[in-house]
């Protein structure tokens, strides 16, 4: 009988360790902003939340490729244009593109900040009222 692929125990398992993976890159969920928590659990992300995921993957020095592998296994993009979408998007920020039109929450700076590492002046002041 051939192998039809994973059995849902070990991808609910595979789930499980890719979580646990990203929290050990970024630190506890319960410190990231609600949008990014909901983004992650999301099938089929749109256009904008997808930007705010990989700015926020960015900002935070995580591996894309561990990204990309939660977006595989929670079936977050519908097609391959969708992933190559957030490739493409990594690959702009590395090369200093949208450094100064994208912001993100910084975890260990607890604040927002652009891509550059320049703090987003106006949300910190309103944080402060």
């Amino acid at each position: 009988m051939p192998n039809k692929g994973p059995t849902q125990t070990n991808r609910k398992r595979k789930i499980y360790e890719t979580w646990v993976d990203i929290q050990e890159n970024l630190g506890s969920a319960n410190r990231w902003p609600r949008n990014i928590r909901t983004y992650l659990w999301t099938k089929y992300l749109k256009h904008w939340p997808r930007i705010m995921l990989a700015a926020f993957i960015f900002t935070n020095g995580m591996n894309p490729g561990l990204l990309m592998k939660w977006v595989d296994l929670m079936h977050l993009c519908r097609d391959q244009a969708v992933k190559r979408h957030f490739r493409t998007l990594f690959q702009a920020f590395e090369q200093g593109r949208y450094i100064k039109a994208l912001y993100a929450f910084d975890l260990i700076r607890g604040r927002y900040e652009y891509l550059d590492g320049t703090p987003r002046m106006d949300v910190i002041k309103s944080q402060r009222t």
